[in-house]
């Protein structure tokens, strides 16, 4: 989000660089509002809210793993869905819990595999 708002207009372009240019920060939040991108000097926004609640949780009440758990299926957690979807945490065309490249992993490395219980909350000014 944007740190003010930015005018559209019908007729032209409107480039803003969510990697380099300033965005909104909630003033009560402690955690940054973008992560550092590995391997560049670029910022990117925080990924794995599967549930759509404006944070990013490991453990706990409506957790996200728990999301692409339930889409694959609690009792056939080594399955896959194929398909772009909202649990497809990590856009690759396929939502797994479990396996290579699964979706799971991308909640926890987000928040640190040694603090499993944070939360990212996300910097929108509801």
């Amino acid at each position: 989000m944007t740190p003010i708002a930015i005018p559209l207009q019908s007729c032209a372009s409107t480039l803003f660089d969510f990697r380099t240019d300033s965005v909104y920060k909630r003033p009560n939040l402690n955690r940054a509002a973008r992560t550092a991108l590995p391997s560049t000097n670029l910022l990117g926004l925080w990924s794995a809210d599967a549930n759509h609640n404006k944070n990013v949780k490991y453990n706990g009440l409506n957790n996200d793993k728990d999301v692409i758990l339930q889409a694959v299926g609690a009792g056939t957690p080594n399955n896959t869905l194929v398909g772009y979807r909202k649990e497809d945490l990590n856009m690759d065309g396929k939502v797994r819990y479990s396996n290579t490249d699964n979706d799971r992993n991308l909640v926890i490395n987000n928040l640190g595999i040694s603090t499993p219980n944070a939360i990212i909350s996300q910097h929108t000014p509801n």
